[in-house]
Formats: structure tokens, C-alpha cells, sequence
């Protein structure tokens, strides 16, 4: 079997796995799982999203505390939205597979934006890592470790396991269905 390179799925000879493969897409550096993700969610939203910042921006914004440092990190503009499309936006992000916020200007010296990291990114930054468990904690993500504010039910969900329950219906099996519908309840959606 042919190896997979820079896809993140195969291992190096020491038994690490590769990076994920960087891109610049809408100006911001991402790689092509987070873009996937991001594209995935815009769908279930009905709408583009715009990027205010991407990943692999080592110290580029300190008050992300370098969760933007590696990869799967990414904000969301999404100061001229009401409250309820704000919530939407996070929703989406949590379906897909992103453990995501609505940071406000109220938490911290920042604009209206929904921060995201992409749960399971091979390049996630220290900081973002911590914030996935914090996540999986229903947390906010924040150092003040306050309860998570969005919407529950997602903590489980993954871009694989989003993948794999929505994936398109090459054979119409009921026991297909069956484990669709088993994934799809077991994180929630």
C-alpha cells in the first residue's frame, strides 16, 4: 500500500505522523482538513463565513494566547450578526466538528468573533489542545475556566465522525442507516 505524505494519516519511519498540509485559502493560513471543516459548517449555516484569522500565526495576536500558534485554529467574524445568527454560526462549527465560542467584547479586549479549533488537528498548538479538553469539559476555553455558554451537545463530535454520518449513500443498507443515525445520536447532532 502505497504511504500517504503530508496528509496527517500516515506515519513517519519514527512512528510520528505527518503534519496536516498548510494552504493560504480566503488570505489566511489553514491546511485542508480545517478548510474542509470550515467549508462543511458554511453549508449547514447557508452562508460564507469570514475569516478574521487563521492558524500557524505564531505570536500573532496575543490575546489568543497562542491557540493560533499551530494548526485547526480559526476566528470568525461575526460582529454585524444578531445574537441568534451568532449562535448559529457556533452551532454549525460544533456540528462539523470544532470545539467553538462566541467570544464577546465583555470577556476580554476583543470584537464579537467565534473562536474555533478544529478537534483532532494534528498541528494543534499547546494552547489549543488545552482548549479542546476544556471543551470536552463544557468549558469556555478562557483562563477563567467558566462554564461553556453554546450549544450542548456536541462534545463528542469529531470531523471523522461527521464524515462518516453524513457521508453519501453508495449502497442503501438499513444497517448503514442504522450506524449513521447511532453516530449522529451518540454526539448529539
Amino acid at each position: 500500500m502505497p504511504r500517504r505524505t503530508r496528509t496527517g494519516s500516515s506515519p513517519r519511519p519514527s512512528g510520528k505522523k505527518m503534519p496536516e498540509a498548510r494552504i493560504v485559502w480566503r488570505g489566511k493560513q489553514l491546511n485542508q482538513r480545517t478548510v474542509a471543516m470550515i467549508e462543511a459548517a458554511e453549508k449547514l449555516y447557508r452562508s460564507k463565513f469570514a475569516i478574521l484569522q487563521g492558524s500557524y500565526n505564531t505570536g500573532g495576536v496575543a490575546a489568543s494566547a497562542g491557540t493560533h500558534d499551530g494548526g485547526g485554529a480559526v476566528d470568525i467574524d461575526v460582529a454585524t450578526k444578531s445574537p441568534a445568527q451568532r449562535r448559529a454560526v457556533v452551532k454549525a462549527m460544533r456540528q462539523v466538528g470544532f470545539a467553538a465560542w462566541l467570544r464577546t467584547p465583555a470577556q476580554g479586549n476583543w470584537p464579537y468573533h467565534v473562536h474555533a479549533i478544529a478537534v483532532g488537528d494534528k498541528d494543534l498548538s499547546r494552547g489549543a489542545a488545552h482548549q479542546v479538553a476544556e471543551y470536552r469539559r463544557k468549558r469556555n476555553g478562557l483562563a477563567n475556566r467558566g462554564k461553556d455558554d453554546g450549544p450542548a451537545g456536541y462534545y463528542g463530535m469529531t470531523w471523522e465522525l461527521y464524515l462518516k454520518a453524513h457521508a453519501p449513500a453508495t449502497s442503501s443498507s438499513p444497517e448503514a442507516d442504522r450506524q449513521a443515525i447511532t453516530i449522529a445520536a451518540a454526539v448529539g447532532a
